[in-house]
């Protein structure tokens, strides 16, 4: 068995809308804590799986079909090896309507996901 994981800083570092509470008025005035896009790659044989999980609310659909297009042509897995998944976290940036953070979380997912299977390998 073949084993990786890898992880990548996706704090913002420009100014964001925090999602989760409608009565939110304001963009988040700092950060608390930083926030990361974790990988784990697994070989096991003819069997592989990447599973990225990130911390924030959530990521949609189109996210999550683009990520495995990415990991497909760039590590040849197939769309069932890909998990990706979020923490659901109410004090990150609204992902799903940012463009922004969006963007560097794709970004960031790649390189950790790229950096996970070379290691494993």
């Amino acid at each position: 068995m073949i084993v990786g994981a890898a992880q990548a800083d996706i704090t913002p570092d420009f100014e964001v809308e925090l999602s989760g509470f409608a009565a939110r008025t304001q963009p988040a005035v700092g950060v608390l804590n930083p926030l990361f896009v974790k990988a784990l790659y697994v070989e096991d044989g003819p069997e592989r799986l990447l599973w990225a999980h990130a911390d924030v609310i959530a990521v949609d659909a189109q996210f999550v079909s683009d990520f495995r297009a990415w990991a497909h042509e760039f590590l040849n897995l197939r769309p069932d090896q890909v998990i990706f998944s979020a923490t659901h976290t109410h004090s990150a940036p609204a992902t799903t309507l940012g463009i922004g953070i969006q963007a560097r979380l794709v970004a960031r997912t790649r390189s950790v996901a790229a950096v996970d299977s070379a290691v494993a390998r």
